[in-house]
């Protein structure tokens, strides 16, 4: 899934082992276990709800439509077959087309050399711009050299790298608050007194980067009696070792009561291993907010809360991003609806693979829509 394994970044001041690091709150943060809970309490309540309106990422984009139109942009997401990178795409491609823009998808294929393959196919074939999704720039350096040289723009989704300009821009997908926000709910659920183990993707540094100042630094600062084990696997070898990985991990922890996966896509292999150590009383948290998750939450299949993004309009977020590159305006910050998913907010919403890839989790999508694209001039 990424190109080899980077370093795990330990907290300063966390004990390690070969296999995980632990951590715990700390004593010297000035917040007491209760205020931490309350604050935990009111993160929680405040991304229960729907997003707010959103509001002009910037100014009017004179030009867009004559910039976009008739032009073909390159999508290439890291895993096609992966729910978000497949929403956002149709988000993109959908804000692409309001401005007669075509999109053409090329999987990533989790593998670098697919992914330059991608990056020069839409090079060769005259794309207007390329916008890649789900992986760091570190990933096909070469091939992203060449799109710089031959001036085909390109936009990051899922990177930060600062704002960048009209050839290389940034669309942070606000993971590292994400990660917080899981931690928030394990901080709330336990009230303040959870034994954690957080599984974290370590082959590339942006997955640790997430966890390491999102979730980590969470549970420090607003859980001084909350006991952390960072448990970093492979994403790669999935299916394979982190079953087992979790049912060793369980079973040198046993008063683990939480688990926190970075993402969604990893519970099923974490449930495995839940299952197989006979571990009973954990409840997981996950990240990414897709239906396979919320539908295990309302199930009770231990998931207890699921931190998600609104990738459909995230894609969308990316069509102004880009219009705003090819028309050499400065690149903008677009931030994304989040909302915190609970076995209680998700009673009333239709969970079905429609009203997750358009978004109706979030709210009503015709205001963003129309806020956008009255933009687009």
């Amino acid at each position: 899934m990424a190109v080899g394994a980077a370093a795990l970044l330990l907290a300063a001041g966390c004990s390690s082992s070969s296999s995980s690091a632990s951590s715990g709150g700390s004593a010297d943060s000035g917040v007491s276990a209760s205020s931490g809970v309350a604050y935990a309490t009111a993160q929680i309540a405040k991304y229960s709800v729907d997003p707010a309106k959103l509001a002009a990422p910037g100014p009017a984009i004179k030009g867009a439509r004559a910039a976009l139109q008739g032009k073909k942009i390159y999508y290439i997401p890291l895993l096609q077959s992966i729910p978000n990178f497949n929403i956002i795409g149709q988000g993109f491609a959908a804000g692409a087309k309001a401005l007669g823009a075509s999109t053409t998808v090329c999987d990533g294929g989790a593998n670098p050399t697919s992914v330059s393959n991608c990056i020069n196919q839409a090079i060769n074939t005259d794309a207007a711009a390329i916008v890649i999704c789900g992986f760091p720039t570190s990933f096909a350096p070469t091939a992203l050299a060449s799109a710089k040289s031959h001036n085909v723009p390109v936009l990051v989704m899922g990177e930060e790298g600062g704002l960048g300009d009209d050839q290389m821009s940034y669309l942070p997908n606000q993971q590292t608050m994400q990660e917080a926000l899981a931690a928030d709910t394990i901080i709330k659920q336990s009230n303040g007194a959870a034994h954690v183990i957080i599984a974290e993707a370590d082959d590339n540094s942006q997955s640790i980067g997430w966890v390491q100042n999102g979730a980590v630094p969470e549970f420090k600062k607003y859980c001084p009696k909350c006991d952390v084990t960072v448990m970093p696997f492979n994403s790669t070898k999935l299916q394979t070792d982190v079953p087992p990985q979790v049912s060793t991990e369980l079973l040198q922890h046993p008063g683990t009561d939480y688990i926190l996966s970075e993402f969604d896509t990893y519970i099923p292999a974490i449930l495995q291993g839940v299952q197989s150590s006979h571990a009973t009383g954990i409840k997981i948290t996950g990240t990414t907010g897709i239906l396979s998750g919320l539908q295990r939450m309302k199930a009770g299949q231990l998931e207890t809360a699921d931190v998600g993004s609104n990738f459909y309009e995230y894609g969308w977020l990316g069509t102004d991003q880009l219009a705003r590159m090819m028309t050499k305006n400065p690149p903008t910050e677009h931030p994304m609806g989040i909302k915190v998913f609970t076995p209680d907010n998700i009673k009333g919403l239709n969970l079905t693979t429609q009203d997750q890839n358009d978004g109706s989790w979030f709210g009503s999508s015709a205001e963003w829509k129309t806020t956008l694209t009255q933009l687009w001039q």
